[in-house]
């Protein structure tokens, strides 16, 4: 493949694979898994790469779990490191496209962009817009409808090896959570539709980065029709600010319509118009015109979390490094709202151990 061609026109090289493994290794480096292919990296790529070019990978079947996130019982699909590794390597052979397409609103699972910036565009939008639309996605990620997907993916990906992992990336998603599925009926459609192959794993590298080509029709019709004064997205977590209520409240169906031609549909409860002064949840945090907190669930789990490290450490369950990384990972999610809840508990609640070794607030900056 001569340099700077299209990724999409040809299957992964050995060079992209190997790429890809440093991405889905990242921080999982001791995993007997990750070791396990490490300890034969060539030839576990060559031999990837040789399955990509014939069009002979299929992707395993996937560990299925429960996670809490966010106070919320999530299902989650892990697939083997193995196609972690390839779902990393389509990803990124197709990424820079739809790169260039996303609006720069668009925040989750982008280089540059994630959680925090999403909280600063809402949080500098809510000090010039008096008024937020909350919309969210029902039961997204099981939800997702294969052939729409499968429509947007066709015009970028020219190989036909590549072509066929995609097909069989996202055919592996085909009701691994029936029973969350609740589909919408498009305009003009019938119950027919009800039946058609939907769902993305959540876990997966390619269901996040296919999760926003699947609501660009959404975003484009925001930009083109609606036309807000600010949004932001991040996944199926949507909000439009503009300081006329009138505007918000009007284009709410037409954006239930346009939802319901990708076969999705809002969540009734989670569907809201308010004023910013009486502040909006968004991305973990409650957002105003002066600023940003945290929630008081948020204060509450880093109770929870601190006490159950300091309990697994002083059990020999968790290493003193360990539980550092815990105290600092919640400094890092508290320190967009001032910091100043979970900065008082670790004072105040700080790791005690035998030999007077504590874990105090992480410095800041």
């Amino acid at each position: 493949m001569r340099l700077g061609a299209d990724m999409t026109a040809y299957p992964p090289t050995f060079a992209a694979l190997h790429a890809a493994w440093r991405n889905a290794a990242r921080g999982k480096r001791q995993r007997p898994d990750v070791c396990a292919f490490e300890a034969a990296l060539a030839e576990n790529l060559l031999q990837l790469e040789t399955q990509l070019a014939e069009g002979r990978w299929h992707p395993a079947p996937y560990r299925c779990f429960e996670a809490v996130e966010n106070g919320k019982r999530r299902l989650i699909a892990a697939a083997p490191f193995r196609d972690r590794v390839v779902h990393h390597a389509l990803v990124d052979g197709l990424s820079p496209a739809w790169e260039r397409r996303f609006p720069g609103w668009v925040a989750a699972n982008r280089v540059g962009r994630g959680t925090h910036f999403a909280l600063s565009l809402a949080r500098a939008a809510a000090a010039r817009c008096s008024w937020v639309l909350q919309l969210d996605v029902t039961r997204f990620f099981p939800s997702v409808d294969h052939g729409l997907l499968l429509e947007q993916l066709a015009r970028d990906v020219r190989c036909p090896p590549t072509w066929a992992a995609w097909q069989r990336v996202v055919d592996s998603g085909r009701d691994v959570f029936p029973e969350l599925a609740r589909p919408a009926v498009p305009p003009g459609g019938d119950l027919l539709d009800l039946d058609r192959p939907r769902g993305l794993p959540i876990g997966n590298q390619t269901s996040q980065f296919l999760a926003n080509v699947v609501l660009h029709p959404l975003d484009r019709f925001i930009c083109h029709r609606v036309k807000p004064e600010a949004a932001c997205r991040y996944v199926d977590d949507l909000v439009l600010l503009d300081r006329d209520r009138g505007k918000l409240e009007a284009v709410l169906p037409a954006l239930k319509e346009e939802l319901a031609r990708l076969r999705l549909r809002f969540h009734p409860d989670k569907t809201r118009l308010v004023p910013t002064r009486e502040g909006f949840t968004f991305v973990g945090y409650r957002v105003f015109p002066w600023g940003v907190r945290q929630r008081r669930e948020s204060v509450s789990r880093a109770h929870r979390h601190l006490h159950r490290a300091q309990r697994e450490c002083l059990a020999g369950e968790r290493t003193l490094e360990g539980a550092r990384s815990v105290a600092a990972g919640l400094w890092g999610h508290a320190r967009p709202a001032g910091g100043a809840a979970v900065a008082q508990l670790l004072e105040d609640h700080p790791f005690r151990f035998p030999e007077r070794c504590w874990i105090a607030a992480p410095e800041d900056g």
